[in-house]
């Protein structure tokens, strides 16, 4: 059974054939805000994938229609997921059997995510079961400091800027919010990743208590 995820939460599943890779096309980051960095991380491949669905009839596939261009993500085991582009549909009926046969095509980014999303605070161990490199979203909160650093012992980020007491400031996808106001500006470095394989990494912070860190992550795959 596959999950089609036409939400972040609600999905249809369905029963499919093997699905078929037709391309795979490396994709990697080209442009960092407010840097001249590119090609930072490596996304893996965009796969183009065939799934050949048998529909027991005309209300089921009216249904699965209904909401496969909402598609945002697809889950093969119900533990991971790609995110994913609807990419078109051939279709074909087979009369006597009132069978409806359809193939759906979509384009998936190359990683996979664990379907859990992990939340914890930088003071703990940060597990990452997938064999690749996880990225978070930081939310610092409190504030009362005006430099603020996290490292992962290889690559370290900064934000150089006072965050009021009281503010919180949100670093995600190489980009800095305090209070819901861009200051993207005020970032430099190289973006720390939780190391894949181990269930016993910490970040290195600079600035205020790890305690007051979140760290929103997903295990991660290639």
């Amino acid at each position: 059974m596959v999950r089609f995820y036409y939400t972040d939460s609600n999905y249809i599943e369905v029963n499919t054939k093997t699905p078929t890779v037709r391309e795979e096309v490396h994709n990697q980051i080209n442009f960092i805000p407010y840097s001249t960095k590119n090609s930072i991380i490596n996304q893996g491949f965009i796969k183009r994938i065939d799934f050949d669905i048998d529909f027991k009839d005309e209300t089921s596939f009216n249904s699965f229609m209904a909401v496969v261009g909402n598609v945002i993500k697809i889950s093969l085991d119900a533990m991971k997921f790609y995110y994913a582009t609807y990419d078109g549909v051939s279709f074909q009926r087979v009369g006597w059997a009132g069978v409806f046969s359809a193939t759906f095509s979509f384009v998936l980014q190359g990683l996979q995510y664990s379907l859990t999303e992990r939340n914890i605070t930088a003071n703990l161990a940060l597990p990452n079961t997938g064999n690749y490199q996880a990225e978070a979203v930081f939310t610092v909160s409190g504030g009362g400091f005006s430099i603020f650093k996290i490292s992962d012992g290889i690559r370290e980020i900064t934000y150089t800027g006072t965050v009021s007491e009281g503010k919180t400031l949100i670093i995600q996808n190489w980009k800095a919010y305090v209070d819901g106001e861009e200051f993207s500006q005020n970032l430099s470095g190289d973006y720390p990743l939780i190391p894949a394989n181990q269930v016993n990494f910490q970040f290195i912070i600079t600035g205020t208590s790890a305690s007051n860190v979140l760290v929103k992550y997903r295990d991660t795959w290639r």
